[in-house]
């Protein structure tokens, strides 16, 4: 018996993994502002919606890579499927 049952649950043998939602990111305002992709370390903003009001934008301080891992979790997190990388 595997060691994540219970006593008396019976093995199927079948497990059943939620599958990772794709989320998209969305960097063409950004390149068309700085006329580069965005990479490095900095401060980034994120939003879920194209143009934005102020309360609907998020900040991460850090390499690109290490902002978009986050921003990744926090759209996961909120049901969202589209992430756009503000100028």
């Amino acid at each position: 018996m595997p060691t994540h049952m219970k006593p008396g649950e019976r093995f199927t043998g079948v497990k059943t993994i939620e599958p990772k939602r794709s989320i998209e990111f969305f960097t063409h305002d950004y390149e068309l502002s700085h006329g580069v992709m965005p990479r490095g370390l900095g401060s980034w903003a994120f939003s879920y919606v194209r143009n934005p009001e102020m309360n609907q934008i998020f900040w991460v301080h850090g390499t690109y890579s290490e902002a978009k891992k986050v921003a990744r979790e926090k759209a996961q997190s909120e049901n969202a499927y589209a992430v756009y990388v503000l100028p």
